[in-house]
């Protein structure tokens, strides 16, 4: 948990972070997260599959609803 590099970030997005961009997509899909918002940017060093960058539009994810 951190904060991302980019402050105000306007949507919320996935990155990808194994290589295992279907584990992304699930991700995606059960925050009702569009696919064109899910990136690859391998970091093994992160110890983690998958990031999420809640941005600004978190009120429309599906959790929230």
């Amino acid at each position: 948990m951190g904060n991302y590099r980019e402050p105000n970030v306007a949507t919320t997005r996935i990155l990808d972070r194994t290589g295992n961009l279907e584990a992304a997509e699930h991700v995606a899909e059960a925050l009702g997260v569009p696919r064109e918002r899910v990136m690859q940017e391998i970091d093994r060093t992160a110890y983690l599959d998958v990031t999420v960058i809640i941005g600004k539009d978190y009120r429309s994810l599906k959790p929230l609803q």
